[in-house]
């Protein structure tokens, strides 16, 4: 069904993509780079407004609740807004409503991730000498997955964990506080419940993380005392809806109905095996960083990712939905975590390294287009 629509929409993605990673590749000038990221995302958010979704895609469900939300009066929406385990998306889908073009639904959502993601790339570019090579492997790397599909269709947990992650890379490699961040978590989390979910993992780890300095450990013991008195008077409906939501996902696993598709899947475990490969870059080769300063940034970063990885692996015995979303959010992490460890290792083990990201990548990106979400990339829906 749709076929032409469909080669038509993933022929113009993996044109853009090569286009874009080969035009990244040939160059190390900062500003040539900086435009060229420029260029790939007024595509991508162009692409998203032009996307027309089946009436089965999620997109197409939001655009009828975001429909449905303009016409209400400000009262109920307030009402709504008080009542919503998920404020931020109901306030999302309200105003896009009131533009009375569904199609800004996804163009803005991709506005806004791809922002977020690419000015990673920039600061990181900005920050040191970085090659162009290294920004187009960490670019094909990611593009190769489904990511865009889902921040087209799915647009909640992206946008939220793209605000977490754009906040994650400027605590643990910008040295910026937490605390000016905590109002865009807040609002990440007011997205998804994943995004609830991945800020109280993110404050668990802010309590735990090392620090030397007294001042900061009476800071973080003052901290913990103020969340528990939070958490205990506005708290638990937010944290029930989480349990509530974990609840479902067990019982449709149990009952064999939660959601599987078997190239899904596959390319779920490609992914974690990327990350993992880049994890084990790092301890094998971190002893020839050049810079102490790269060692402690990826430290963070790996820290951070790998009690998430196991509770990944966990519970894929009770949900794959929760495993799949879990390995969204690392897998957004590696744009990042690509980019430094390129720059970091020794020369001569650069170009081995970044061959096998493009297999892995290649492999990713064939699955994504002829089996995966990218094949309901489509700007029509004549036959």
């Amino acid at each position: 069904m749709f076929l032409t629509a469909r080669l038509f929409g993933i022929f113009t993605y993996v044109f853009l993509l090569f286009g874009t990673c080969l035009s990244l590749k040939y160059t190390d000038n900062s500003k040539k780079i900086k435009l060229i990221l420029f260029f790939y995302l007024f595509c991508l958010v162009s692409m998203a407004f032009l996307f027309v979704p089946y009436i089965s895609a999620d997109l197409y469900r939001l655009a009828y609740i975001s429909e449905k939300y303009a016409l209400m009066p400000f009262d109920t929406i307030l009402e709504e807004l008080l009542t919503s385990r998920t404020p931020g998306n109901v306030f999302y889908l309200y105003l896009i409503g009131k533009l009375n073009n569904y199609h800004f639904l996804p163009a803005i959502a991709v506005l806004i991730d791809f922002s977020l993601l690419f000015s990673i790339l920039s600061c990181e570019i900005k920050r040191n000498q970085t090659k162009g090579c290294f920004v187009s492997s960490s670019i094909f790397l990611l593009m190769s997955s489904s990511i865009f599909m889902s921040s087209i269709s799915g647009i909640r947990n992206v946008l939220a964990y793209c605000i977490i992650i754009w906040c994650i890379y400027r605590e643990f490699i910008l040295k910026k506080s937490f605390l000016i961040h905590v109002p865009l978590y807040l609002i990440a989390a007011s997205f998804h419940t994943m995004g609830q979910v991945m800020l109280m993992y993110r404050i668990v780890f802010f309590l735990f993380e090392r620090n030397n300095f007294f001042i900061n450990r009476i800071f973080k013991i003052l901290l913990s005392i103020f969340l528990v008195l939070v958490v205990i008077k506005y708290g638990q409906y937010f944290i029930n809806g989480i349990l509530e939501k974990a609840s479902n996902y067990n019982e449709s696993f149990q009952a064999g109905t939660e959601y599987f598709y078997v190239w899904g899947a596959i390319s779920v475990c490609i992914q974690s095996l990327a990350i993992i490969y880049e994890i084990s870059l790092f301890y094998k080769y971190k002893k020839y960083f050049k810079q102490k300063s790269q060692i402690f940034q990826l430290n963070n970063i790996i820290c951070f990712s790998l009690p998430l990885l196991l509770i990944s692996f966990s519970s894929l015995f009770f949900s794959y939905v929760a495993f799949g979303r879990i390995q969204m959010f690392l897998f957004l992490f590696l744009l990042p975590t690509t980019l430094i460890l390129l720059k970091s290792i020794p020369e001569y083990k650069q170009k081995s390294i970044q061959k096998k990201l493009f297999f892995i990548s290649l492999i990713l990106l064939l699955i994504s287009c002829t089996r995966g979400d990218l094949c309901s990339l489509k700007f029509w829906v004549s036959l």
